[in-house]
């Protein structure tokens, strides 16, 4: 089994940048990373397969449970969190412990970007390691297919039908966001499945989101609902905390795991992007949740407004993120 090494909680901290509330990801300050502006020019110049087009598109993959949709506005929230989450977590990666990757990220790392979306972490990943070659994949094809770095590629696979690479193959496995895509019972399959991709010392990290929880009334009964609808499909809303535990039960070394919230009340402009990433949220699950809420979808745009109000306001509500860095044991020579 798993052996776990350190374990922790966290309070973000506040942020020193200024940028408005919905535009963090505009601009970078990060040597050899990319921003949005960059990255909107790939989905924007005839780059995503002609299978995706992005209208109001939901997923349909027989053994998906991922339930929002492929759209434009949604392919700009993905981005527009992916800077968030860079922020808030201080880089791609957890720098404290880079050096247990087998082979170095600015020598020629084999790195993989599983469930990457519209592959906005791959690209910026790629551009900030240029030595490492990355593969993102995903089920559907809504990333770019021509203008990219050199160093990423991406591809359509299923992890649940199996990963189309060799035992052994890769040096680091990203994984994030997928307890919208995942039920309860499909964890531990899927970090078998990475387990079998990894190196020998390979390693993996997982950001999951946590759910809305604290907060006032209004704030509570959304939240609840959301909740609800998950547990109603099967899957596990709050997998985020409890992550650490699944990936020791599927023989990965813990090196690392941290719970780390987010008071939403909060002025600094990462707090406020994360408000605005929850409201776009509810409003492209408007139509899951409307009726979970009873709320006529006329009505729909009202309620979200209100719930982005609501958030800033005491008792303060509070979203987390739960961050764990594992590895495959190092085979013993016999």
């Amino acid at each position: 089994m798993g052996n776990k090494l350190s374990s922790k909680r966290k309070s973000a901290p506040s942020s020193r940048c200024n940028t408005p509330v919905g535009s963090l990801s505009t601009s970078s300050n990060t040597t050899g990373t990319i921003n949005s502006t960059k990255l909107r020019e790939y989905y924007d110049e005839g780059t995503i397969s002609s299978q995706s087009s992005t209208k109001r598109r939901m997923h349909q993959v027989a053994n998906s449970t991922y339930w929002f949709p492929s759209h434009d506005e949604e392919m700009d929230r993905l981005i527009g969190q992916h800077f968030a989450l860079k922020s808030f977590l201080e880089g791609n990666v957890v720098k404290e412990f880079i050096e247990h990757i087998p082979t170095s990220l600015n020598e020629g790392a084999k790195v993989l970007d599983l469930g990457c979306g519209n592959g906005t972490w791959s690209l910026d990943f790629a551009t900030e390691y240029p030595s490492a070659e990355c593969i993102g994949v995903d089920m559907i094809d809504v990333f770019p297919q021509e203008i990219k770095p050199p160093n990423v590629n991406f591809k359509v696979a299923n992890v649940f039908e199996g990963l189309p690479f060799p035992d052994n193959s890769f040096d680091f496995v990203y994984v994030r966001l997928m307890l919208v895509a995942m039920k309860a019972d499909q964890w531990e399959p899927m970090w078998h499945e990475v387990r079998r991709i990894l190196k020998p010392g390979g390693c993996v990290q997982s950001v999951e989101a946590g759910m809305l929880e604290k907060g006032n009334e209004f704030v509570n009964k959304a939240g609840k609902a959301f909740i609800d609808m998950m547990y109603e499909r099967n899957q596990e809303p709050f997998v985020s905390k409890k992550m650490d535990k699944i990936m020791a039960r599927c023989d990965f070394d813990i090196l690392h795991y941290e719970l780390k919230d987010i008071f939403l009340g909060k002025p600094d402009p990462v707090s406020r992007e994360f408000v605005h990433d929850i409201c776009t949220i509810f409003t492209h699950a408007e139509p899951i949740l409307s009726k979970a809420l009873d709320v006529p979808t006329s009505d729909w745009p009202a309620f979200v407004k209100k719930l982005g109000a609501e958030m800033i306001q005491k008792p303060d509500a509070m979203w987390s993120y739960g961050i764990t860095f594992a590895q495959k044991p190092i085979e013993e020579s016999t």
